[in-house]
């Protein structure tokens, strides 16, 4: 028998996560309430984390453009924002502070 190299190739490597796809392709062979549960609860989930993930790429963005509007500031007060953007951008970030 010959394996394939790379991951996801065999099954050497379990699945870390569910998708969206396979959850409901896990309710539909289990086909019992609990699953179909269970499906509404996982894609629930994948489309809240689609929001945050839209809602954190438009605040970069912004944070972004309103740094090259800066020039103008003084050191001061252009440290100031500095600070200002990086708590919102750590806010912003997975929890522990990890971009």
């Amino acid at each position: 028998m010959i394996l394939n190299t790379g991951r996801g190739s065999n099954l050497k490597h379990p699945p870390l996560a569910f998708t969206e796809h396979g959850a409901n392709m896990a309710a539909t062979v289990l086909n019992s309430p609990r699953a179909m549960q269970m499906t509404v609860f996982v894609v629930r989930a994948f489309v809240k984390m689609r929001e945050t993930l839209l809602v954190n790429a438009v605040l970069a963005r912004e944070i972004a453009a309103l740094k090259t509007r800066m020039d103008f500031l003084d050191t001061t007060t252009r440290r100031q924002f500095e600070l200002v953007f990086e708590a919102i951008l750590g806010l912003s970030g997975p929890p522990g502070g990890k971009n």
